[in-house]
This record gives structure tokens, C-alpha cells and sequence, in this order.
């Protein structure tokens, strides 16, 4: 059983944060990035295997599949359950935080910048 970090944010200066906050707390020393919806999704399909766990670091607002659409997306899929999604969104609107929480696989809701130790101990509590 494995335990995947996967990025995923149309902006490439979040993704590079978001990257370096996760490697240097041992988090993860090879997260995998995304920079669209689709991408992640061809991902999951092609490279899911059972047993193996997935915590997404998932923005909602990006072009074409924004986070909401990809969330919808894998309702259905074999591999649902095995994602653990972290919303990380610079929203601050109470409807996206309160949309978020109707989804299953969210287990937290973080505004930009990230809080890495608040992020660790989410995962800590609800996975490992």
C-alpha cells in the first residue's frame, strides 16, 4: 500500500510553493504535480492500482476543469476511495468552503498560502 501527494493548481507559482513546502517536511520527498483537472484524472486512470491511497492538494478555481468538475468526475470511479482531498484555494467565499464539505473525499479546506503543519496533521488524523 502507497501513499501518493498529488499537486494539482493551473498556477505555477503555487505549485512551486506547495511542492517545496511538502518535500522539505518530508511529507513527501517526489510529489507529483499537475497543472490541469484532466491531467490528474488521465493520472488516476492510467496508474491507480488497489491499495494504494492518494491526498490531493487540489485548487478549485482553474480553467477548463476547475476543482468542482473534477470532483464531480471521480464520484463514480473505482478509486474513490482512495482520495483524500485537501482543498488549497485562495476562495474565501463561505458557499465554495460549505460545497466542499458535500463531497466525501474533502477532508479539509485551506485558503492560500498553505499551512503545512495544519496540512501534516490533517493527513495524520484522517488517513495515517
Amino acid at each position: 500500500m502507497s501513499l501518493h501527494i498529488l499537486l494539482i493548481d493551473d498556477d505555477e507559482t503555487s505549485i512551486f510553493i506547495h511542492k517545496t513546502l511538502v518535500e522539505t517536511s518530508a511529507l513527501s520527498l517526489d510529489p507529483l504535480c499537475f497543472s490541469s483537472s484532466a491531467a490528474t484524472l488521465d493520472y488516476l486512470e492510467k496508474h491507480h492500482r488497489t491499495g494504494d491511497r492518494y491526498v490531493l492538494l487540489l485548487d478549485i478555481n482553474m480553467p477548463v476543469i476547475d476543482g468542482w468538475a473534477f470532483m464531480d468526475a471521480i464520484q463514480q470511479k473505482p478509486y474513490a476511495d482512495a482520495l483524500f482531498i485537501l482543498i488549497v484555494t485562495s476562495s474565501i467565499d463561505r458557499a465554495d468552503r460549505k460545497r466542499a464539505s458535500e463531497y466525501k473525499q474533502v477532508i479539509e479546506y485551506f485558503e492560500k498560502p498553505l499551512d503545512i503543519d495544519h496540512c501534516i496533521q490533517t493527513i495524520q488524523q484522517n488517513i495515517i
